[in-house]
């Protein structure tokens, strides 16, 4: 009886996969980090934290390093791999372990190896040869990359039409050379976000990532004075088509009595609405506010300043009209 062996072409691809996987899990990658001033018997000083993720697809560690020097240098190209600090998993202040997500993360890993070196062994066991490739899978690599170039140019083109309605709300102006001229006082100020899928990101990092896979994810509204406040209304056929916007904040103005909810209702992207409002005396979700925010149904977190922004009567409205909403604050005293 014939001995089962595996081509070594087929152990190199198994190798190959394992390392990719390895960068991919092990690594951690930055997900926020900051710094503080802080005060103690023997003095003061400036501390800083970086706060690491790993795994992949599940997260089985998260830990936190604080350093009362400098903050964590960034990675070479901003590829999370090639920081020796994402592989330091030993070196945490605070962290939180899962084993159960560990398994699972090797079981994908596994799972994922397994199938890669057995589609390329039962590949090669059909060639007489490493290089041999029949006219199908030409055609089939045709088909695809005609695909992949077809998306690609997709999004570039829909990332263009993005980025109009962008500088549209923020007023900036392009000129003949390429250069954005941003206006002096915008009244809408918008932040994007990275949408890469996770592995992806974990494997090359944000910075080599195409433009189109950033999308505007949060909208800050600050409109100039009193008379601008319908600026809002006029922006919606601009706010519309930006999809990947889930975050809407108001900023904090004393002349500013209401907000202009009736518009927001007419953006179901929004997931979550923070009212800039900090005092009051000038401003406050009373119930009549609240029945306007309660025509919101997309929300499911509304950000306040403080519990004195809302008054209970409206927090037990907003409680029984949104219930899958919930109230978040800056300051919680």
């Amino acid at each position: 009886m014939s001995r089962f062996r595996l081509h070594r072409s087929s152990l190199v691809v198994a190798l190959a996969s394992l390392l990719i996987a390895l960068v991919i899990v092990v690594p951690g990658v930055v997900c926020s980090s900051g710094g503080a001033f802080y005060n103690s018997a023997s003095g003061g000083g400036h501390v800083t934290w970086t706060e690491f993720a790993h795994g992949w697809p599940y997260r089985f560690l998260l830990r936190t390093n604080y350093d009362k020097l400098a903050a964590t240098p960034e990675p070479l190209l901003g590829i999370p791999w090639l920081s020796s600090a994402a592989w330091a998993i030993w070196q945490a202040e605070d962290c939180e372990f899962s084993f159960s997500k560990l398994l699972a993360d090797l079981l994908v890993v596994l799972i994922g190896i397994c199938l890669v070196a057995f589609l390329w062994e039962w590949r090669r066991r059909r060639r007489a040869r490493l290089s041999q490739i029949r006219l199908s899978e030409l055609l089939l690599l045709t088909f695809l990359f005609a695909g992949a170039l077809g998306w690609h140019s997709f999004q570039l083109k829909s990332h263009r039409a993005e980025q109009q309605h962008v500088r549209t709300l923020e007023g900036t102006a392009v000129t003949d050379e390429g250069l954005e001229l941003a206006a002096a006082r915008p009244e809408f100020h918008v932040y994007e976000e990275c949408f890469a899928p996770t592995w992806l990101v974990r494997l090359v990092g944000e910075e080599l990532l195409p433009p189109y896979m950033w999308h505007p994810s949060e909208i800050f509204y600050d409109p100039v004075n009193l008379e601008s406040s319908d600026s809002f209304d006029q922006a919606l056929p601009h706010i519309r088509p930006l999809k990947y916007v889930r975050n809407l904040s108001f900023a904090d103005d004393p002349w500013q009595t209401t907000y202009p909810y009736s518009s927001v209702a007419e953006l179901p992207q929004i997931r979550s609405l923070e009212i800039g409002a900090s005092d009051p005396t000038w401003y406050r979700v009373d119930q009549v506010e609240a029945r306007k925010i309660a025509e919101l149904q997309q929300i499911t977190s509304l950000v306040l300043q403080s519990p004195d922004m809302i008054t209970p009567e409206a927090k037990k409205l907003l409680s029984e009209r949104i219930p899958n909403c919930t109230i978040e604050y800056v300051f919680d005293e």
